[in-house]
């Protein structure tokens, strides 16, 4: 209903999927959770752009989720490249604190 009132494109229409795929990823459903964010990712990135802060956000919950699913390798190349693609990291240091955080899934204070 939302998608059509608003279009699939609609900021509120990505930002809505966002809190779909994660009230699945903590219900346990990880498997689907990471399909649906990966799908939302590719559409934020096209419709707002790589370092938009939803886009950053989104990319930041697929790390997140594979992290809990135990895919440790795949969350920390992806925790990486996300830092690569912003070329200033001040950019949204402020904008979301856990743009900066590490995943939850991650140790904080390795060795």
């Amino acid at each position: 209903m939302l998608t059509a009132a608003m279009g699939p494109d609609h900021r509120v229409t990505l930002l809505v999927r966002n809190h779909l795929a994660n009230c699945r990823g903590r219900s346990g459903e990880f498997d689907a959770a990471v399909t649906e964010l990966e799908e939302l990712g590719r559409d934020q990135t096209r419709v707002l752009g790589v370092d938009d802060p939803d886009t950053v956000t989104t990319r930041y919950d697929i790390a997140d989720r594979r992290g809990h699913m135990g895919q440790l390798v795949r969350t920390v190349a992806d925790w990486t490249a996300r830092h690569r693609l912003r070329p200033h990291p001040r950019r949204t240091i402020g904008t979301l604190r856990r743009q900066i955080d590490t995943p939850r899934c991650l140790p904080r204070n390795p060795m």
